[in-house]
């Protein structure tokens, strides 16, 4: 597990993995699988990745396929077993496994010591008690952390991977693929050094490969309240979600990474959205422990949603997972998902509100959707989400300007990307090719809600941006 300690101990080490079928099993909602086949791949290839990697140093893993606390148990007629050592979990499946592998290991006189990770800030180093007085919001939390801790130390064990000869890119599971990517990402594209702003939108749709390439570069995967910015462009994210929720890469190595950049090239935007994405995966992961089950139940954090009507349509949430509900805006991240595993935070938040919003579907099939598609799929991460940023959203009338803005400049960024991706035959946008009457009919629903939550110099302000991006006349 690279804890130091565990090797340092006069006793022998077994490594262990366990691919128990409870993740396997169907959802209580859609009888979907908990674990679809693109996160079981990449999730067997890390497994595969780490086995290697122990080899390499004259270890081996074991790998079991049945529950949990029996592989411990036929274990434990074999050896006796002294200490078992594994990282922390914060949901409550989890814990419960936790829990029934602990009574195994004490039955037979052993302990089961859980480690801190997955985290930037280390559980012990925070300046409040996430069970005690969490913070209700990511910003007071920021604040909180940024001025009250600190970010450990990578360990020793960690390979110093510029040196090792890691130089093959793949997007294959495991830390090798890991570390070869981020180098690439970082040092060789050089994908953190942004190639200036993106040009006045009032340029023509056919200059596409113009805008690509004078916005190529990390914008932030939450970076979507900034006008202007496209997040949903090939290199726009880093796409190192896959290894961080599979436990191949360290947040505090990537941590230390964006450091060393910043030391070695420059500081900027991007390494200061790349920090802010790390906070916010810490803070959805401590506020599940806070949030505790509430995360999971119809009801949301505080039970604010308990007495909300939700639809269950069945009819409704095929379209909506397979890319077919007409709205090029959905559809396309949806037919993403499906075939790659992957869509970016900003296509996430918006499928997310349409489900919710438009279709008024129960939150929690989107959430169980997600845990079954996602590559990046990790408990906290998912459902706090889908608790914190999406289910509230609902019954929620959005009154600020920025938000809207934000509906018209993301629809419009996925226009242009929508007309690049066709031009290069992505599948999941063959038949979704840019149509200027989509665009009129997107924008005016939006004006439609914006009459109902807005007031009027909003709307004309909006209108004006409308008619400098699609000509005189689209409404």
């Amino acid at each position: 597990y690279g804890d130091g300690g565990t090797h340092g101990e006069p006793l022998p080490v077994l490594h262990l993995f366990v691919f128990d079928p409870f993740w396997f099993k169907k959802l209580p909602l859609t009888g979907l699988a908990k674990t679809g086949p693109i996160r079981a791949r990449f999730w067997m290839e890390s497994v595969h990745d780490l086995r290697e990697s122990l080899r390499r140093r004259g270890q081996e893993l074991i790998i079991r396929r049945q529950p949990t606390e029996q592989a411990m148990r036929d274990i434990s007629t074999q050896f006796r077993i002294a200490n078992v050592y594994a990282y922390n979990e914060v949901c409550s499946e989890e814990l419960s496994m936790e829990e029934r592998v602990r009574g195994v290991v004490e039955a037979g006189g052993g302990a089961l010591s859980v480690l801190q990770g997955f985290t930037l800030y280390h559980l012990e180093d925070l300046p409040f008690d996430p069970l005690r007085s969490f913070p209700q919001t990511y910003s007071a939390f920021r604040r909180a952390v940024e001025q009250g801790c600190r970010v450990r130390a990578v360990g020793e064990e960690w390979p110093k991977y510029r040196k090792t000869g890691h130089s093959i890119v793949s997007e294959k599971g495991g830390e090798t693929s890991a570390l070869a990517y981020l180098n690439d990402y970082f040092w060789k594209r050089d994908l953190l050094r942004r190639w200036g702003r993106p040009p006045d939108l009032t340029l023509e749709l056919g200059l596409c490969s113009m805008v690509r390439l004078l916005f190529r570069g990390y914008v932030g995967a939450t970076n979507t309240m900034t006008e202007g910015k496209i997040a949903i462009g090939k290199e726009a994210t880093t796409k190192l979600s896959p290894w961080l929720a599979h436990g191949n890469l360290s947040p505090r190595l990537l941590y230390q990474e964006i450091e060393n950049y910043e030391k070695r090239r420059l500081k900027n935007k991007c390494t200061y959205w790349l920090k802010h994405e790390l906070i916010w995966r810490d803070f959805i992961r401590f506020g599940a422990m806070a949030w505790g089950d509430n995360i999971f139940k119809i009801g949301g954090i505080g039970r604010q949603m308990a007495n909300w009507r939700w639809s269950r349509d069945q009819a409704k949430f095929s379209r909506w997972t397979t890319g077919q509900t007409g709205f090029p805006f959905n559809d396309c991240f949806m037919r993403e998902l499906v075939a790659t595993g992957y869509t970016t935070h900003c296509g996430r938040e918006c499928v997310a509100w349409f489900l919710v919003r438009d279709l008024g579907l129960d939150w929690r099939m989107g959430g169980e959707w997600f845990e079954h598609t996602l590559i990046d799929y990790e408990p906290a991460a998912n459902w706090g989400n889908w608790a914190y940023r999406i289910a509230p959203t609902a019954t929620k009338i959005f009154t600020e300007l920025r938000v809207l803005f934000l509906v018209e400049d993301q629809l419009f960024n996925v226009i242009i990307c929508l007309e690049d991706a066709t031009a290069q035959g992505c599948e999941w946008s063959l038949d979704l090719r840019f149509n200027p009457d989509d665009a009129t009919r997107t924008f005016n629903a939006c004006l439609e809600i914006a009459e109902r939550t807005t007031t009027t110099h909003a709307i004309a302000r909006t209108h004006a941006k409308i008619c400098k991006r699609l000509g005189p006349n689209p409404i």
